[in-house]
């Protein structure tokens, strides 16, 4: 929800209506990123539907067009995601890491980017260092702990030769932020699942 958020940070006097800034932005980012394209043909109507009535097209189609000119036409941010899922495409290149290897590092990296977004101070990071903090620590992960330091070294050399040079106690600085979101989801996840088990348990 980029141009939710970016809109509502830029709204200066009159507050837009929310709910139609929420409905407008999520049909946006359907009509630019759906790679189904035969999927938009009644989107429109799909999302006036959605809206249970409070809104008509004529709303929507308005309300687009002001986000539009609010974005100055700026509606392909560069996310963290898009920085990890190109940075690993131009990794596999030159790594012998396998496929499905590289696959998973994607989604668990993607997974600790989408937790990082509930820490405030991340905000000002650049998404080319979150992404790529992400991606050492989806490294570290691995198994094979000769593989994961050989592909840490190498992922780190990769984004130097495309220009994407963020100081390495920077890098480290970012990692360890991120680890510790990973880190208090993961002890979330276990609390509830012992609490969960210790409800069912007959004494």
């Amino acid at each position: 929800m980029s141009y939710y958020d970016r809109i509502d940070s830029a709204t200066d006097g009159e507050e837009p209506c929310h709910e139609l800034l929420a409905v407008t932005s999520l049909y946006l980012a359907v009509k630019l990123f759906e790679k189904k394209r035969g999927f938009l043909g009644g989107l429109l109507c799909d999302f006036v539907v959605m809206s249970k009535g409070r809104f008509v097209a004529e709303d929507i189609t308005k309300m687009e067009m002001e986000i539009l000119e609010l974005l100055l036409w700026r509606v392909h941010p560069t996310t963290p995601q898009l920085f990890s899922c190109h940075f690993l495409k131009l990794f596999s290149r030159s790594s012998s890491m396998s496929k499905s290897s590289i696959q998973m590092i994607l989604e668990v990296s993607n997974f600790i980017i989408e937790l990082a977004l509930f820490d405030s101070s991340l905000i000002i990071e650049k998404p080319s260092s979150i992404a790529s903090a992400a991606i050492l620590i989806a490294m570290k992960g691995m198994n094979d702990t000769k593989k994961s330091k050989a592909a840490q070294a190498s992922f780190i050399t990769m984004t130097l030769s495309v220009g994407h040079a963020c100081p390495e106690e920077d890098l480290s600085t970012l990692e360890d932020k991120m680890n510790g979101c990973y880190e208090s989801h993961t002890k979330a996840i276990l609390r509830e699942i012992q609490a969960s088990l210790d409800t069912r348990m007959v004494y």
